[in-house]
């Protein structure tokens, strides 16, 4: 299980690092879930390229485990940013695509989202946002939440 979450980290920072040299700013998140339910180990984390103030686009990958069944998600998400304050940040709205891969079951969906990222002192961030699509493979709802922290890595320096 760590070796797939660790693969995952190097697969979604690596993906990244090559559009960083066209953004305007990295974020990492993830969110602390171990503290509040350390009965179930799951492994959230996300990476969003931040291309201009009010464009964003996000990869998350969740690795859990309940009891002998092992569920891997992955999400690919475009976020447009209303009103952004120091770019990238505020009210957005957006879509996602995105697999569940619970072990044999695999399904695939795709959605909208709305939702909020406050940035505060320093880059830390909160984001919260929740979604909702369909997935075509078995006509059910394919839900996106998401809270998570996190910082911001900023590539540009921006004119005072």
């Amino acid at each position: 299980m760590k070796k797939i979450f660790l693969l995952s980290l190097f697969s979604l920072l690596l993906s990244f690092s090559s559009s960083a040299q066209f953004s305007n700013a990295i974020e990492i998140k993830s969110f602390p879930y171990a503290a509040f339910l350390p009965q179930v180990p799951i492994f959230p984390l996300s990476v969003e390229a931040i291309f201009n103030d009010k464009f964003g686009v996000e990869a998350d990958a969740i690795l859990a485990s309940f009891d002998d069944e092992h569920v891997r998600i992955f999400y690919l998400s475009a976020k447009y940013y209303f009103v952004p304050r120091r770019g990238g940040d505020s009210f957005y709205f957006g879509a996602y695509g995105g697999i569940i891969n619970a072990d044999e079951d695999i399904i695939t969906g795709l959605g909208g989202l709305l939702g909020e990222k406050f940035l505060f002192r320093n880059n830390w961030m909160l984001d919260l946002a929740i979604g909702l699509g369909l997935s075509p493979n078995t006509v059910e709802f394919f839900p996106y939440i998401k809270c998570s922290m996190g910082y911001r890595f900023n590539m540009v320096k921006k004119e005072k």
